[in-house]
């Protein structure tokens, strides 16, 4: 679900919405890579499209192909802070710090202490900063280091930033109470310093940056409790205004011009300006961990890393546009990955009556999937095992629907689903085992629409239980004949389940005869379609009162949707437990009939009520049998 805070500060608005996460590729919007760690990632930096670094606990990494594959390069050091002259390079420090001059293949120890962030301002001057108001410079591309001022005791300095050798900037905050943000300027090149920070009680910065000469920004949080802090400058820092305060700490800062910026931190939090930050706008993250740092080769083009080896990356800006990726992980019940079969986003089209296939993905070793082709549209997402490989091996599990975080159900009226107007992740689904197979017995029948309609249905799920156990499934095929093998004899409950009508069961005895004639016939949940009144498409929602009222055991609600949208219609009982849902479908303009076949709930009061982003409604209604 989506949580929307709204912090006005000086009347600067920063909007943050946070989406659900995973784990594979998308296309548009920050998309995870797999790092190959859970190690904290503190720092990332590019030096070209292809080749980038990342570092953090006792890690060191390389990418040569634009982060979608990373080669670990050293675990003999951490690293809070790199920063790179050209390819081959570079430097990271934390506590100590290291160089290497030929792309990250080997590492020399620059001999110094206590270091938590380094930046150059050219090849050959650089300044690196840390605990104890710890401040060190060269001259020479660090085959040398001199302090350069160190009265400033009892500071911690998190960021250096140099426009030119001889302007710089650091920020921090103190290590003792009380906890106030600073930051520090040089004119000579760190021969001396002056405090310019802001009005900052409690305050920890965390990162600096200068776009221009003149413009700068810093992020922190507070010492207490988590909120995040946006401060700018407009005059080469001598002052500073917050910008905006935000409900999650702010790690790292980043500008690929005056204009562009992007800021990380707690909880995946990611915020983008276009306009030099008079609007800080909410991105959404395909990570929910703490985000450490952020790194923008091109407008575009960047990347964050952050606890548990995440890390993103974006080739638009962060913006999510058609088409949309679902993400997740399909599990057994004890955790454990499903290593094979096909993950399907499937649309129910109450017009033609079909289970309509919206996009397919291959289930990967680890249990991960991707679906990378939604439009805007609402999908319920399965997984089944692989159709190509059943007869070779005996499938593992039955067909389940998400419904719900690890959670899985093979009714499509339980399954959750999904409006896909941006890219969705974490959508893990737990999967039902099949135990217990390799009979020689078999059940099998048809599934056919009840009367006084007719015809066969295909794309059922017809299941076989024994008590809780799955042993076997089939699908229904073309004209509904369904078959479901290598089971053993004994007594089972065969659970029928198709988009569009009721869930139907039997009890079925498999004997020394396999039973062949167990068909199910099934009762649909209508939804009729757009009414053909003169051709009017309904100005407003509308909500009708349930006829005939009382009733037993059908009823028919009417709703009115004046333009296309996702619409949810549910049934609840009278201490207001949701007991069914009768649509939660992308609806087209149009007047709908919903009939509710209440045969197997008792006489009472009930409920029903019509959920849009737009509108709301509930009325009542009373079953007398």
């Amino acid at each position: 679900m989506n949580k929307k805070y709204i912090h006005i500060i000086f009347g600067i608005i920063v909007a943050v919405i946070f989406a659900m996460t995973g784990r594979l590729t998308a296309q548009t919007g920050w998309y995870p890579l797999q790092s190959g760690t859970e190690n904290i990632l503190k720092s990332v930096y590019f030096v070209s499209q292809n080749t980038g670094f990342m570092s953090g606990n006792g890690i060191i990494l390389k990418t040569l192909n634009g982060g979608t594959n990373w080669l670990v390069i050293s675990t003999a050091f951490s690293g809070s802070s790199i920063h790179f002259n050209n390819q081959y390079t570079g430097y990271i420090c934390e506590g100590t710090i290291h160089k290497t001059t030929d792309g990250g293949v080997s590492w020399s120890d620059l001999g110094q202490t206590s270091l938590i962030s380094v930046n150059f301002a050219d090849i050959n001057t650089g300044f690196a900063v840390g605990y104890n108001s710890k401040i060190t410079k060269t001259t020479n591309g660090g085959a040398s280091w001199e302090l350069q001022f160190v009265s400033m005791y009892g500071n911690k300095f998190n960021s250096v930033f140099f426009r030119n050798p001889s302007t710089g900037f650091i920020a921090g905050g103190k290590m003792t109470e009380p906890y106030n943000g600073v930051i520090y300027k040089t004119i000579n090149g760190g021969n001396s310093w002056y405090e310019v920070s802001p009005s900052s009680a409690d305050i920890d910065f965390r990162s600096v940056t200068f776009p221009s000469n003149e413009i700068g920004y810093a992020v922190g949080g507070y010492e207490y409790g988590s909120s995040g802090v946006i401060y700018k400058t407009s005059n080469g820092g001598e002052t500073w205004t917050q910008q905006g305060i935000v409900n999650k700490d702010l790690n790292s800062i980043h500008f690929w011009d005056t204009q562009i910026g992007y800021t990380v931190g707690e909880d995946g939090i990611i915020l983008k300006t276009t306009n030099g930050s008079a609007i800080w706008n909410s991105q959404i993250s395909s990570s929910d961990k703490d985000l450490n740092s952020v790194y923008f080769l091109a407008n575009n083009l960047g990347y964050t890393v952050g606890i548990s080896g995440s890390v993103q990356k974006t080739i638009n800006g962060g913006i999510f546009g058609p088409p949309f990726a679902v993400s997740g992980r399909v599990t057994f019940p004890n955790g454990q990955p499903v290593t094979n079969g096909i993950v399907k986003a499937l649309k129910y089209d109450a017009q033609q009556n079909a289970v309509i296939v919206v996009d397919t993905a291959y289930i990967q070793p680890n249990g991960d999937y991707m679906l990378r082709n939604l439009n805007i549209d609402s999908v319920d997402i399965m997984a089944y095992p692989d159709d190509e490989d059943m007869d070779a091996n005996p499938p593992q599990f039955v067909p389940t629907y998400f419904a719900g975080t690890n959670n899985g159900t093979i009714s499509w009226t339980s399954s959750r689903t999904l409006y896909t107007n941006n890219n969705i992740f974490n959508i893990d689904i737990r999967v039902f085992n099949i135990t217990g197979t390799g009979g020689n017995s078999f059940i099998s029948g048809g599934v056919y629409v009840a009367p006084p309609q007719s015809g066969g249905l295909q794309n059922a799920i017809v299941y076989a239980m024994s008590g809780n156990e799955f042993k076997g499934f089939s699908v229904s095929r073309s004209g509904g004949p369904y078959d479901i093998n290598n089971i053993t004899q004994g007594t089972y409950r065969v659970v029928c389940d198709r988009f569009g009508y009721w869930q139907a069961e039997k009890n079925v005895v498999v004997g020394s005869v396999s039973p062949d004639t167990i068909n199910f016939y099934m009762t649909g949940i209508s939804v009729i379609g757009i009414e053909p009144v003169a051709g009017i498409v309904p100005k407003t929602f509308n909500l009708s009162q349930n006829y005939p009222n009382p009733f037993n055991p059908v009823t028919k609600i009417n709703v009115d949707i004046p333009k296309n949208t996702m619409v949810k219609v549910a049934v609840y009982d009278m201490i207001g437990k949701e007991i069914e849902v009768l649509v939660n479908n992308q609806l087209s303009a149009g007047s709908y009939k919903i009939d509710w076949n209440a045969s197997k709930y008792a006489s009472g009061i009930y409920f029903y009520r019509i959920t849009t982003s737009e509108f709301t409604d509930i009325k009542k209604m009373v079953l007398v049998k």
